[in-house]
């Protein structure tokens, strides 16, 4: 799978189209779940403190802000993600609503962590996704470009 004559597709994966694919399932999930962001951190933030209360975890820098602000840049892609924060999220996320052990597998992997070529394999399977995204996505960026072109004239 991973070779030298796809190199830029495999570097684009790896620094931010995985991590944009985890953030529009991630998205998904809080949808079928009927959990906003902010409820999805507030729970957060209240089972990070029992974990840590615990003694489960300790609690470091290296955890990640797991509030909704965190969770919003998740859901863009534009976030390197911390094991704490998946884990958090995921566990909660599957207290709410089925999450298939395929589809949780491929999250981890979408959020960087397993090897590689499962990482460009989780990838690919649910790269239709973001494909079909940017595509509703491109109409309305256009029309946006083109408000503020024609409000600075």
């Amino acid at each position: 799978m991973l070779g030298r004559d796809n190199s830029h597709e495999i570097s684009a994966i790896f620094h931010t189209n995985a991590r944009r694919l985890f953030g529009l399932l991630l998205e998904m999930l809080c949808q079928k779940a009927d959990i906003s962001q902010h409820e999805l951190g507030r729970r957060s933030e209240a089972y990070l403190d029992e974990l840590i209360v615990n003694g489960h975890i300790k609690h470091t820098n290296k955890t990640g802000c797991i509030m909704q602000p965190a969770i919003c840049r998740a859901v863009k892609g534009k976030y390197p993600l911390t094991y704490t924060q998946v884990f958090i999220w995921l566990r909660l996320l599957k207290q709410v609503c089925h999450i298939s052990k395929d589809l949780e597998t491929d999250m981890w992997r979408l959020a960087l962590f397993g090897m590689p070529d499962e990482v460009e394999e989780a990838f690919r399977k649910y790269e239709h996704m973001l494909k079909e995204r940017d595509t509703e996505e491109l109409p309305a960026v256009r029309r946006t470009v083109k408000l503020r072109q024609e409000s600075t004239q």
